[in-house]
């Protein structure tokens, strides 16, 4: 009985400092809006938003691949954010279309999202399905201006930042039971799962959605109708609303 205690005394210390973990790395548990920042109002209520395609400089990608293949892998993630952005506007805040690098930027009662990716890490795939809890952790970060196409020149209306990534959850090594020394194997595959999950794909559309909601909200302050108003943008340090943990002896 003794022994049972202090086993259990050994799996709570364990556990604590996960969860320690878990805490000091929920800010990066997700993407978040890391600068907001409103520089003019509009003149009157776009018709569509305009989405450019965000520039994606090589040297801001660090991933495993080199040449054709990191090239093809730049394009990819600049294609799915745009898509994410395209789709998330439209349902949630007003009409929106893609816009390509080089296509000429139009004039009229539009708005216009234009942007880089500042950093883009793909971290460790195997360390996110092993351990998680922040390692092997993906990390992306964007810039962002909107613009108001109304005008003889694009207007900036509203200055935007994005950071955070993907693994803040537990890998497999959280299936591991320290009283009897063995894994819970169907634990230890749903975590590992998990892990495999969390990626520059996932990255991205949060990073869409954070950005449509701040547009939404930018909307919101200058009295603009939008789709969905109770949208509202995760601003960077926000404490996550719920966190449920499951513990073996319950």
């Amino acid at each position: 009985m003794h022994l049972m205690h202090r086993n259990k005394f050994v799996y709570y210390l364990i556990l604590g400092s996960f969860l320690l973990g878990v805490f000091v790395i929920s800010g990066c548990a997700s993407v978040s809006i890391s600068k907001y920042k409103p520089i003019n109002s509009p003149n009157s209520k776009p018709q569509k938003i305009f989405v450019r395609d965000f520039d994606v400089p090589a040297n801001v990608f660090y991933v495993d691949r080199e040449g054709s293949e990191l090239l093809d892998f730049r394009i990819e993630t600049q294609d799915r954010l745009t898509r994410q952005l395209v789709r998330r506007l439209s349902e949630n805040v007003l009409p929106a279309e893609k816009l390509g690098l080089r296509e000429p930027i139009p004039r009229g009662k539009y708005w216009m999202l234009a942007g880089t990716f500042h950093r883009v890490n793909q971290g460790s795939r195997f360390l996110r399905m092993a351990i998680g809890f922040g390692a092997g952790a993906t990390k992306m970060e964007t810039k962002a201006m909107l613009y108001d196409l109304s005008t003889p020149n694009p207007r900036p209306l509203l200055a935007l930042s994005t950071t955070g990534g993907s693994n803040a959850e537990p890998g497999a090594i959280s299936a591991f039971n320290p009283i009897t020394f063995t894994f819970v194997p169907a634990g230890a595959a749903l975590s590992a799962a998990g892990g495999a999950l969390g990626g520059v794909t996932l990255d991205s559309n949060r990073t869409a959605r954070e950005i449509s909601a701040a547009i939404a909200q930018y909307a919101k302050e200058n009295n603009i109708p939008i789709k969905n108003p109770s949208l509202k943008p995760k601003m960077k340090g926000e404490f996550p609303k719920k966190i449920e943990i499951r513990l073996p002896f319950q």
